[in-house]
């Protein structure tokens, strides 16, 4: 009797291993799998101190960007330095750039678009084609642009940036384009209020692996945690403790990821934090002129600032129901409300970003030119909105691929305006011709006294 068990546990072993062994060499051989590894691109997010995430340092090579506007894909090559920027010398916290006499710096700023995501290749960049025509159109100075823009960044990380290595570079000029990702992130990421992307998951981390357990294992699914907060024996022989989950789960997109309940009181705040960092970038160097800049966007200058009162914007992004639909349209006004109805139960209703993105741009250009005003007489700084190169209407894919990254033709046109801006106010007494070429380049003619 004992030999048939111990044939049959035998046995049985031999089969599972057996099993085991097949599967194994079937995935091996075949490849399958459920969930295909994103492979390391030029914008994928490292961690970095200080400022939370970098895109990948020392890239050099291919990288694609989606036109969604054409359905094409653009592909292209591009690098980056040690701290992700598109520069070819690498920034250090303590070394300082060795300037020529002749030599005028200029930083730019920004996120992905100022980044150069779009881009054929590191000469078509923004900063690269400011460098351009900055030699090009004076022979006086020599212009050099240094790239301070990282992908998915807000306005709070570039300025970090800057303080990092901005002022080791001794910079004459420092030119901001931003402000999409400030809401984006805040908004439609739901990141909430005055706080950078993954933001939420670093949190998740901070408290779960840091905070839980003095030392809980880092790799750990959700089943070995449902053993762990019901087994006594479990926690026991493993010294593992039970991690409460805190995470407010974001269902958009066709991913699941980790945000904070986002309001309208947080896209208020949005706007009146963004413009204080703005204005911190004033603080960099007394000697330095500025250009604080709204970053383009694809819809034209009458949609994005004009089609609609910020009442109607803030009830729109808001779901009113007086606001859902057209009162003609009965079947879309019903869809609309069993969502809205959906929505409050599940609690997980936030302003809607297309609306609240336009209402952000609206009060933050607002409170800009605001910001300029008062510090007219104490720092040079202008304010510009980028787009006003651009016809004004829905761009068809010739000089955007998305929201707001642009192809080669629509990062040389936003080039060419902060170029002409610098030049003319670095060169007043050729401000006449720069003014004539930038009425050339600016589309929205209610820019044209800039």
């Amino acid at each position: 009797m004992k030999t048939e068990v111990l044939k049959n546990i035998v046995l049985s072993i031999i089969v599972t291993v057996i099993l085991l062994t097949g599967t194994e060499v079937f995935f091996r051989m075949s490849g399958f799998t459920l969930n295909n590894p994103v492979p390391r691109m030029i914008f994928s997010n490292e961690y970095a101190p200080y400022i939370g995430f970098i895109n990948s340092s020392n890239r050099n090579g291919p990288y694609s960007v989606p036109n969604q506007l054409t359905g094409k894909l653009m592909e292209g090559q591009r690098s980056t330095n040690n701290w992700g920027y598109r520069a070819d010398i690498n920034y250090d916290f303590v070394k300082y750039y060795e300037k020529k006499n002749n030599e005028k710096i200029v930083l730019l700023a920004g996120g992905s678009a100022a980044a150069g995501a779009g881009a054929s290749d590191d000469t078509k960049t923004i900063d690269a084609r400011m460098q351009h025509y900055l030699n090009t159109l004076q022979n006086k100075h020599s212009y050099r642009v240094f790239n301070f823009a990282n992908g998915g960044w807000v306005a709070m990380q570039e300025l970090i940036g800057v303080q990092l290595f901005g002022k080791q570079l001794d910079p004459d000029w420092i030119v901001t384009m931003n402000g999409r990702n400030d809401i984006a992130v805040c908004a439609d990421r739901h990141e909430g209020l005055a706080a950078p992307m993954h933001h939420a998951v670093i949190d998740s981390y901070i408290y779960g692996y840091l905070e839980q357990g003095g030392g809980t294992s880092f790799y750990r699914g959700e089943f070995e945690n449902f053993i762990i907060r019901h087994s006594a024996a479990y926690r026991g022989l493993t010294g593992k403790s039970y991690i409460p989950k805190r995470q407010y789960i974001i269902n958009q997109h066709g991913l699941r990821t980790v945000g904070t309940k986002v309001s309208w009181k947080d896209v208020e705040g949005q706007i009146d934090f963004y413009v204080r960092v703005q204005e911190s970038f004033l603080g960099i160097s007394d000697k330095c002129k500025y250009i604080l800049s709204l970053q383009p966007l694809v819809f034209g200058y009458t949609a994005t600032f004009k089609t609609m009162t910020l009442d109607e914007l803030k009830r729109n992004a808001n779901d009113a129901p007086e606001n859902i639909s057209a009162p003609d349209r009965p079947a879309k006004r019903i869809l609309k409300r069993i969502k809205k109805w959906i929505g409050s139960l599940l609690n997980d209703r936030s302003p809607d970003y297309s609306f609240a993105l336009k209402y952000f741009y609206r009060e933050a250009q607002r409170k800009l030119k605001d910001l300029v005003r008062a510090h007219e007489g104490r720092t040079s700084v202008e304010y510009v909105y980028g787009g006003i190169v651009f016809e004004d209407r829905f761009d068809d894919g010739t000089h955007f691929l998305d929201e707001v990254h642009m192809t080669d033709s629509g990062e040389d046109k936003v080039a060419k305006l902060y170029a002409l801006m610098i030049l003319r106010r670095d060169f007043p007494e050729r401000k006449p011709e720069f003014d004539a070429l930038l009425r050339d380049v600016i589309v929205v003619k209610s820019y044209a006294s800039i």
